[in-house]
């Protein structure tokens, strides 16, 4: 690190060369400054501070945008590095900037002066502190001093929001003060304005006094209660919104003033923005305070059931999901649905939100969780036909709360399915058999109440299959993944429908990596949880998908597929469909045989090389010698040796076929003996 005389010297070279009329030499006099600082090769005396902070300042105003950009970053590095004194100065100045400059000049002060709150050095408390008590008031003053509809607005706002959001704890004796500027930018009637207020106003309640956040309520709701008009309410249910989400525990004492409020709005407004934004107070209200919100929650199923289906533009006919499960390679319901598009049309809006308070009310209700399976699982099945695809999405996540939450109180079905060597008699659940000592009385009440849905609802999923949307497709194969794991052994009767959908997703080249997985990961799920026996007929089919899976490009499919084929091993077996076992292992000796590739998909080759050999030997003769030789040569690589041991013990044990290793033990031995001595103690056992 240079002395500080060294640093002074440099430094007045540097402010020199920022002097000077050619603007390369200005940039890089700057660039070389903040260098110098972020590396801690400079030391900076007072007078070098006053200097530096003082041309940087004066480089905001530079006729070169990018000299004025790179001060502007350079401002921050040096907040970083100065004292007190000099960081009071900077502020002070870009304060004076902002309201008394240029345009052009308040845009870049405005800018440096976010630069530095969001550089100031968070573990110096107490410099922090003093220099925001002194910057705030500042700001307050110029939301006072500046037009309503100057665009500085804007940025002063920003900048309080930041550093209440940041440091408001440390400012609690400028709340008061803030809190009356930040009011009044509410009663003004730019949008962006407002927006920006109520998020300060957010970050500020979730810190400040009780007594400020109790009189900052006060205010809030008798504004919503004397508001006229749709754009007014908004703003305050807005603003409740945002109070909610940052200060849920101290807001749920406020419930029974704004709930009722806020329901009497939402059942009469007739504009959809509005609306929508009394639905997000609904769910945010759901979410921070489930108890206080149990009161209302008849009034609000009410109100998210009328608007779930609230779509006054199209015409759904009653008979649209028997015909639509003809759809062909042609046009689709959802294009037919874009006939009916129209851009004014906001009603989508509505339907979303009531979706995500839907979602709500199922997240935060667990203990009624059969209850929101009988009232709103059927509602949500019906509308897997929304022609919105941002709604339909939410209407899916909305489902797939419902198994989420099935599968807490649930955690492993798998385990409590019925086995063949359990004494005592199964109960049926849907198409499933489970053990009766294996479930309690509420997870049986549960599993029994989503089972009574599966029909309806795998009906709706499959049709929805066969939508072009990649969405919507995958969400469809994530929904059937978390519902196979709630209720294992539930889609043998619907194999026949889904796995065309499946090999598309997989086959298809237009299809993206997300969806191959999703798809795969669905059919891993199937093949874990349902009899082998059910998957006769469809094996060359699924032996199709998973070995374009595995020769796929992108290593995560590849590695997809080659844990399919894994899984596969025990159904070829069952099913007695050896014939079909060398062309898939053809794909899994490809990847097995190359050395650069991903680390995951050699693992899953090796493993599943090792299953294959060790189960059928018999049925690939040719390709059983090369794999023992391969598996030696993985045995000397670091990075896959465990992994090939483990895929040796599986043919070593393997009986049935007896695999002679003669060829290799002269090799084998000696490296194994070796693995012996060796500190790694997963090796070694």
């Amino acid at each position: 690190m240079a002395t500080t005389a060294t640093s002074a010297y440099h430094v007045a070279q540097l402010i020199d060369k920022m002097m000077s009329v050619d603007k390369d030499y200005r940039f890089m006099a700057v660039n070389d400054l903040m260098r110098e600082l972020q590396t801690n090769n400079m030391r900076l005396d007072d007078d070098s501070e006053k200097k530096v902070v003082r041309m940087l300042i004066r480089l905001l105003d530079d006729n070169n945008g990018e000299v004025q950009n790179l001060a502007v970053k350079c401002l921050g590095t040096v907040t970083q590095r100065v004292k007190e004194a000099q960081a009071e100065t900077l502020v002070d100045a870009l304060c004076s900037m902002m309201v008394a400059g240029s345009d052009s000049l308040r845009d870049v002060s405005s800018i440096a002066l976010k630069t530095v709150v969001g550089h100031l050095p968070v573990g110096n408390t107490v410099f922090v502190t003093n220099l925001m008590k002194r910057l705030v008031p500042k700001l307050n003053a110029a939301l006072e001093q500046t037009k309503p509809n100057d665009s500085v607005r804007l940025e002063v706002v920003d900048i309080i929001g930041d550093v209440l959001s940041r440091f408001g704890s440390l400012i609690t004796s400028v709340h008061k003060d803030t809190q009356k500027v930040l009011l009044e930018q509410l009663l003004l009637e730019r949008p962006a304005l407002k927006k920006k207020s109520t998020i300060a106003l957010g970050a500020m309640m979730s810190v400040c006094s009780h007594e400020l956040f109790k009189d900052t309520m006060d205010v809030f709701i008798a504004r919503l209660g004397d508001a006229k008009g749709s754009h007014s309410i908004r703003t305050y249910v807005v603003a409740l919104t945002c109070v909610a989400k940052t200060s849920g525990s101290r807001f749920s004492d406020y419930i029974s003033r704004v709930a009722p409020k806020i329901l009497d709005q939402v059942e009469t407004a007739d504009d959809d923005e509005l609306k929508e934004a009394l639905l997000q107070a609904l769910e945010t209200f759901t979410y921070r305070c489930p108890r206080e919100m149990a009161t209302y929650q008849d009034r609000v199923l009410k109100i998210v059931t009328a608007d779930l289906t609230y779509d006054p533009n199209y015409s759904y006919s009653d008979d649209e999901d028997e015909s639509s499960m003809e759809v062909g390679e042609g046009d689709t319901d959802e294009e037919d649905a874009e006939d009916y598009s129209d851009d004014d049309d906001m009603s989508w809006k509505v339907r979303r939100a009531s979706a995500k308070t839907i979602e709500a009310m199922i997240v935060s209700r667990r203990d009624q969780l059969p209850l929101s399976v009988q009232t709103l699982g059927p509602l949500l099945i019906s509308r897997l036909r929304e022609r919105e695809e941002n709604v339909r999405i939410d209407i899916y996540n909305a489902y797939i709360a419902i198994l989420s939450q099935a599968r807490l109180v649930v955690p492993n079905a798998l385990a409590a399915v019925h086995k063949d060597d359990d004494v005592e008699e199964p109960i049926k659940i849907g198409t499933t058999l489970f053990s009766p000592s294996a479930l309690s009385g509420e997870q049986q009440q549960l599993l029994e109440a989503i089972a009574e849905q599966s029909e309806p609802l795998l009906k709706a999923v499959m049709k929805q299959l066969r939508l072009k949307s990649p969405r919507t497709r995958s969400l469809s194969f994530e929904l059937l993944a978390n519902f196979v794991r709630t209720l294992p052994g539930s889609l043998a009767s619907f194999l026949p429908g889904l796995l065309p959908g499946l090999s598309n997703a997989v086959l298809d080249r237009a299809s993206g990596a997300p969806m191959k997985i999703d798809a795969l990961s669905l059919l891993s799920r199937i093949i874990k949880s349902h009899d082998h026996s059910v998957f006769a007929p469809h094996l060359p089919n699924i032996v199709e998908l998973t070995v374009s899976a595995i020769r796929d490009n992108f290593y995560k499919v590849s590695a997809e597929g080659l844990g399919v084929a894994s899984q596969l091993v025990p159904v070829i077996r069952d099913c007695g469909a050896g014939k079909l076992v060398p062309s898939l292992y053809d794909s899994i000796f490809e990847k097995l045989k190359i050395n650069d590739i991903d680390q995951e998909v050699k693992e899953r080759a090796i493993y599943a090389a090792g299953l294959y050999v060790a189960t059928f030997a018999d049925d690939m003769p040719s390709m059983v010698s090369t794999t023992l030789e391969l598996m030696v040569e993985r045995l000397r690589n670091e990075m896959t040796r465990l992994y090939a041991v483990r895929a040796l013990i599986m043919i070593v044990e393997s009986r049935t076929p007896l695999v002679d290793l003669s060829a290799i033990a002269p090799v084998l031995l000696p490296i194994i003996t070796d693995f012996l001595r060796k500190n790694s103690r997963a090796l070694r056992v």
